[in-house]
Formats: structure tokens, sequence, C-alpha cells
């Protein structure tokens, strides 16, 4: 259903609505044409995984806000709720992690970042990458679970934010940490949560 009243908008939708469904287990950076229509993708995305033509075709789409984690505190928090993951997994990133990996192998997931650019403002791409790491999972060969994370914003917002586009922060996103890397960031947090 278009509810931006532009149909060329809504074939946009489903161009985006394929490229994440032949992608489960990744990250995808994509555009909309509008902010307002990423109700539209999601609920795309939930008709679609619903537990349609078997039970091993479903996942749970759930729906994160950029704007609410521009720290990483505050970003864990968040995507502890959205996940419904335990109240500790929002306190340090390892815990989040390590709540992350309990969950059964056979689980399936896509979260869908609306207001993308705004996740994480406030940290550098490390932290960023490092959050995004924790939040794809590839298919498992036990189990058969995976766990999809799409960064949704419109154009005029990727194109303003530290990436320029959509593409380049997917491909930011799916940059391995260096062990320096993660050994500064391991530093930092260090430093972080023991002040808290």
């Amino acid at each position: 259903m278009n509810t931006s009243g532009h149909p060329g908008e809504s074939a946009e939708i489903d161009v985006i609505v394929e490229v994440i469904t032949a992608n489960p287990g990744q990250l995808v950076a994509v555009e909309v044409p509008h902010r307002e229509q990423v109700s539209e993708l999601v609920t795309r995305l939930q008709s679609i995984y619903s537990y349609g033509f078997d039970i091993n075709d479903g996942a749970d789409v759930r729906l994160a806000l950029g704007a609410a984690g521009s720290t990483l505190e505050r970003a864990l928090e968040h995507f502890a709720t959205v996940m419904q993951l335990p109240y500790g997994a929002a306190r340090t990133l390892w815990q989040f992690s390590e709540a992350v990996g309990e969950r059964p192998s056979g689980y399936r997931s896509c979260v869908v970042v609306a207001d993308a650019v705004d996740l994480l403002a406030d940290e550098d791409d490390v932290i960023w990458r490092a959050l995004a790491d924790q939040l794809v999972g590839r298919p498992r060969c036990m189990g058969g679970g995976w766990d999809t994370l799409v960064f949704v914003d419109d154009r005029d917002s990727w194109t303003s934010s530290r990436f320029g586009s959509a593409a380049n922060a997917e491909r930011v996103a799916k940059t391995c940490l260096s062990s320096d890397e993660e050994e500064a960031m391991e530093r930092e947090l260090e430093m972080r949560y023991r002040v808290e």
C-alpha cells in the first residue's frame, strides 16, 4: 500500500524490500524517498517475515530509532529494549554482546534503524562499527537463525551525514575493526565504565 501518494515511491520501497530479504544476516543501508516511508517499509517486511509458508520462514521485525541512541549508552538501552534483551544488556557493550549471543541459534531477526544517520552521532566510527557488528549475525549453520540490520534514512539525511551516502555508511559499517582499533576502543570503554 502506497501511503505517500507517489506511485513511483511504492516501487522504490518494493526494490528496497527485495534487497533486504535477499540478504539475510547482512547489514544493508538504504535510502527511502521520505523518512515517513519507514513505517511502510517495516509493514512490508513484517508481512513477508510473518510465519507464512512454514515456521522456518519467519523472523522478528523490530523498529529502532537512531535518534534514541546518539551515545553508546543510550543506544544500548534502546536496542536492549527494542530487541527484548535482559536488563543487564543495556549496561555495557560486552554485556550487550553476550545477551545477543545467548539467543537461540534458530532465532531470526530484522532490526530496522530509522533515522539511521542519528545513531551514535556523538560517537566515533569505531564505536558505530562495533555496535553494528553486534547487531548483525550471518546465517548460523546450527539452527538456521540470522540477524539482519537495516540502516534507513532519506537521501538528504544520508548526503549531509558523516558518511555522505547510504552506500558509504554500509561500506564503513562492514569494515572490520583492526586489532589496534579494538584495543583502543576497549581501553576507552573500560575508562568510561569505570567512571560510571
